[in-house]
């Protein structure tokens, strides 16, 4: 092709350098090629191809600890509540929109940690709804267990136990997880892939000495990341943006904003004395919305 176009060979491989670094060298064949098809004295930036070829980078929410969020536009807020709420909800839109998932979060009240006895709500179990290829599938994750529509999960760490189309793989987090908080990246975990979404759930514990210690036997964290296409029409907690219009919301995000950006520095802040309400127990989901597993579960 660059013979025909009197296109410099060298000079388009050149051009495209730095994306044979990719694990798909597909993407650097496909630049060159593209860069003599234009022809001789071309002018492509080879950034701006990657951009058109390359798919957008996955987006990612965390929730983790008493719980605190960042959502998928990087809103950071607090959380309190009591019951079921939906973190991520997308339900497929065709052929054309696959991407389909629903986690939700069972929230019971904290016990007032040993240091300031301040009362809060902690994410106790996780639910995941996955659409497999002939089903639909309910995952409960609740402290060191976990369930598969009712039933035991398998437990070989590093291996798929899943099924339907639904992956579901066991592990146990080390010091190169990525971390869930104040706590470490936890001590044990699983990661779940359905439909356009990969889910990392985990557990932790608060550290003696540490301000929540005692104030939850144990703490779930859940992080899930996936492509624009499959969030644009999401929603839950994890789709919450900096210009939401929730008022309930907004407080939260200024509770989280107050408290943490000031024990960073060291200090502690009473959120009252500042004008920012102890964040009130959001809604949870009415009775019989909410994942049937998850909603029967009793506080530990």
């Amino acid at each position: 092709m660059c013979s025909l176009t009197k296109t410099k060979l060298h000079e388009a491989m050149l051009a495209c350098i730095h994306l044979s670094e990719m694990h798909d060298i597909g993407y650097h064949d496909a630049c060159v090629y593209d860069y003599c098809s234009i022809g001789e004295g071309a002018q492509m930036s080879s950034e701006d191809w990657f951009k058109e070829h390359h798919p957008p980078k996955d987006l990612k929410c965390k929730a983790v600890e008493d719980p605190r969020f960042t959502t998928f536009d990087g809103y950071k807020m607090s959380f309190a509540g009591d019951g079921v709420y939906t973190v991520l909800h997308k339900a497929a839109g065709g052929e054309t929109d696959p991407c389909a998932v629903s986690v939700e979060m069972k929230e019971c009240p904290g016990l007032g940690s040993e240091k300031t006895k301040s009362p809060h709500s902690f994410m106790s179990a996780i639910g995941i709804k996955a659409a497999g290829g002939t089903d639909n599938h309910s995952l409960i994750f609740n402290g060191e267990t976990c369930t598969w529509d009712g039933e035991a999960c398998g437990k070989t760490l590093g291996v798929n136990v899943g099924k339907d189309g639904v992956t579901l793989i066991p592990y146990i987090p080390d010091e190169n997880s990525e971390a869930m908080g104040d706590f470490g990246p936890g001590y044990k975990g699983w990661f779940v892939y359905s439909m356009g979404f990969a889910i990392n759930v985990t557990v932790t514990k608060p550290e003696k000495g540490h301000a929540m210690y005692g104030s939850a036997p144990y703490l779930m964290n859940v992080i899930t990341n996936a492509p624009p296409m499959c969030t644009a029409t999401a929603t839950g907690l994890c789709t919450t943006a900096g210009d939401t219009a929730d008022a309930l919301l907004q407080s939260f995000g200024e509770a989280y904003h107050i408290k943490w950006t000031n024990e960073a520095a060291g200090k502690t802040l009473d959120l009252k004395k500042k004008g920012v309400a102890k964040v009130a127990p959001a809604p949870s989901l009415p009775l019989g919305q909410a994942m049937k597993g998850l909603e029967s579960l009793a506080c530990p």
